[in-house]
């Protein structure tokens, strides 16, 4: 049952939506040393608050790799669909990736307010400290920075909770618009690098957002989430 309170417009925010999903995916397979990898996802359309159900299809199981599709249907009509690929870990390898930005930490910046008026309605499941440009101030640049965490973390770190905060914050674009106009996730792809499972309980993560391309109404961003000890 999707609640009511996460909405973004009519529907339920994504993250929240592609969030669901990933557990679902996560929760078909025995195997628990297959962690989720790699994920990209639609929303043909609102999942509104309400009954739902979650159709999981394993696409292929492999020795280390198992691929899943899942759907969400609501009202006779697929409003979310999503493949997974979950994977054992292959070799141990020290990480890589560009170096982490630098940001003002964590502690040394006030929260917003729960009730900001740029807030969509789920935001107040979220806590935000911005270190760039805040919505609508019609900047230069479309780029939007910041820690993000859960209000409610919940007991444990998992690849949903990470959707949650990648999908969270508000849209680079909005930085360099004059006013408020309507946009929603409709196509999402998330790249998982991390043991998330080791972060501690409250650990906020750094959101870099930055507009790549636009036209017509369409834009493409990139977003990256930092731990405060730089790892991507």
């Amino acid at each position: 049952v999707v609640p009511d309170g996460w909405q973004q417009g009519r529907g339920a925010f994504g993250g929240l939506v592609i969030a669901t999903l990933a557990r679902a995916c996560e929760r078909s397979t025995e195997d628990r040393d297959r962690a989720l990898r790699s994920m990209t996802a639609e929303l043909p359309g609102p999942t509104e608050p309400g009954p739902a159900s979650i159709e999981v299809e394993t696409l292929r199981a492999g020795n280390a790799v198992t691929t899943v599709a899942a759907r969400l249907v609501q009202k006779g009509e697929v409003r979310a669909h999503a493949v997974a690929v979950l994977g054992r870990k292959r070799i141990e390898a020290p990480p890589r990736s560009e170096a982490a930005p630098t940001a003002t930490p964590f502690d040394r910046i006030e929260p917003l307010p729960s009730d900001a008026p740029f807030y969509p309605t789920f935001a107040k499941y979220y806590e935000f400290r911005n270190v760039g440009p805040l919505p609508f101030m019609g900047g230069s640049e479309p780029v939007a920075s910041g820690w993000v965490r859960p209000r409610n973390p919940g007991p444990s770190r998992d690849a949903a909770w990470v959707i949650g905060c990648a999908d969270g914050y508000w849209p680079a674009s909005f930085t360099a618009e004059h006013g408020p106009r309507p946009m929603a996730t409709i196509a999402f792809t998330i790249d998982l690098l991390a043991d998330v499972g080791a972060l501690p309980l409250e650990e906020p993560l750094l959101h870099v957002g930055r507009v790549k391309a636009a036209s017509e109404g369409y834009v493409v961003e990139d977003r990256e989430l930092w731990t405060a000890a730089g790892v991507l």
